[in-house]
């Protein structure tokens, strides 16, 4: 049975309009020890079923991840790609990545984890606090607003401050995207949202310094 899950040990679903965010934000939570292979299609046909299934056999020694970005999904394929997801060779991942679960059979639905994001739809003014020119006074006004702020909107948060930056096409270095990362395990180890916030918007401060 699919579950809503945020874990990425497993070949899983991710449902979201944000696709290319959802890729940076997969890669930035991979082990180091991992390849990543991306495919982006709009229509998910057949033969790209059949060069993943190819792909999918070519042994490897590291983590293989393979990253299925699409908008359609031909049902010839899905049927053709129900064994690969069911059941990947070693040292396979496959996550597919598209904006809704109506794209989907219910049997490829019922064999993967399913991570919905669909939720993930404020934009980064929403948050309140510029994160591209930010003060430390706005940082703490912004804190002392949101004291009480809960696990999935300390996520939405997390999230709108990455958009804020690949939509300005700000490229962030190795140490932000791990910090980045760092925070989202903070947030699912359920240390206190508004904190975990805190330190990645004064982490951010002090990198552009």
């Amino acid at each position: 049975m699919a579950k809503s899950n945020s874990s990425i040990e497993y070949s899983h679903i991710i449902i979201s309009e944000n696709q290319e965010i959802e890729l940076n934000f997969l890669k930035m939570k991979l082990q180091k020890n991992s390849r990543c292979m991306t495919y982006k299609e709009d229509n998910f046909k057949i033969d790209l079923a059949r060069e993943i299934i190819k792909e999918s056999h070519i042994s490897s020694y590291e983590l293989k991840v393979i990253v299925i970005l699409f908008n359609k999904f031909q049902r010839e394929a899905q049927n053709a790609m129900l064994k690969i997801l069911e059941e990947p060779p070693d040292n396979v991942m496959i996550v597919l990545i598209c904006p809704s679960k109506s794209i989907l059979l219910p049997t490829i639905l019922s064999r993967l984890l399913v991570v919905d994001k669909s939720y993930h739809k404020s934009k980064a003014k929403d948050i309140e606090i510029d994160v591209l020119s930010m003060s430390l006074d706005g940082i703490y006004s912004f804190v002392k607003l949101h004291q009480n702020m809960k696990k999935d909107e300390a996520k939405i948060v997390i999230y709108s401050i990455f958009n804020t930056f690949y939509q300005n096409d700000i490229v962030l270095n190795k140490n932000i995207l791990e910090y980045f990362s760092k925070s989202m395990k903070m947030i699912e180890l359920n240390v206190k949202a508004i904190n975990v916030i805190l330190l990645l918007l004064i982490f951010i401060f002090n990198s552009k310094k």
